[in-house]
């Protein structure tokens, strides 16, 4: 699971940063993550596969490159 932070957002980018470790509830479940920063390959695969759309970007005044974190699930 990837999730993307913009320039506006990144407050929470950088608590993922210093402590990658979260709890996520998604359609009433609950379970436990590790935040990794994306970079490199995998960063411009994501990214082009996910692309923000023109009128997202325009509307976001043409933000700089994004954050993207993965998060894997922490076996119990």
């Amino acid at each position: 699971m990837y999730v993307s932070s913009h320039p506006w957002t990144r407050g929470w980018y950088h608590e993922l940063v210093v402590n990658p470790n979260v709890r996520i509830e998604i359609d009433g479940e609950t379970a436990d993550y590790a935040a990794v920063a994306v970079a490199g390959d995998e960063f411009d695969r994501i990214a082009a596969e996910f692309p923000l759309p023109f009128v997202v970007r325009f509307l976001m005044g043409f933000p700089p490159k994004r954050n993207i974190v993965r998060l894997d699930p922490v076996s119990s």
